[in-house]
């Protein structure tokens, strides 16, 4: 937040060394090179925060925004079914799912997102109007 990027860096890499073990630590330096640019290595930060906490649906989300990031489309969509599996009411991962299917001209596909977009209540309504819209755009129709 004070703009120190290189201390907060540093104090990543410090905190794993001293907590190797520590997922949210993956998580958050997947995030930082992510943010940098640096894909390859933030997919290996990703994957280490899922072995360490499979459970949880945030490695998955954000693994499969660096595969989207590198147009592996199939990777990434696999990952956010994956994290459907483990948190089935994720609003990332249905609302990417949706923007997905929509993208790529699936109509049934985005028809189904949608319809779980919809029954999400963690989902802003800007975004579900997004999405509609979105789904209108490419289809020259209402999801409904």
């Amino acid at each position: 937040e004070q703009g120190e990027q290189q201390a907060s860096e540093r104090a990543l890499v410090d905190g794993l060394a001293n907590c190797p073990n520590s997922p949210g630590l993956h998580l958050a330096l997947g995030q930082r090179m992510s943010a940098a640019g640096r894909l390859p290595e933030a997919i290996q930060e990703f994957k280490e925060t899922i072995h360490l906490r499979p459970q949880e649906a945030d490695g998955y989300v954000e693994l499969a925004s660096a595969y989207f990031h590198l147009d592996r489309i199939k990777d990434g969509i696999a990952e956010l079914q994956k994290s459907l599996q483990v948190e089935p009411e994720n609003p990332t991962a249905l609302s990417t799912l949706a923007f997905v299917a929509i993208r790529t001209g699936d109509q049934a596909g985005a028809r189904e997102w949608l319809h779980h977009v919809r029954q999400q209540a963690r989902i802003l309504p800007e975004s579900r109007e997004a999405l509609e819209k979105a789904f209108r755009d490419q289809f020259g129709q209402p999801p409904d």
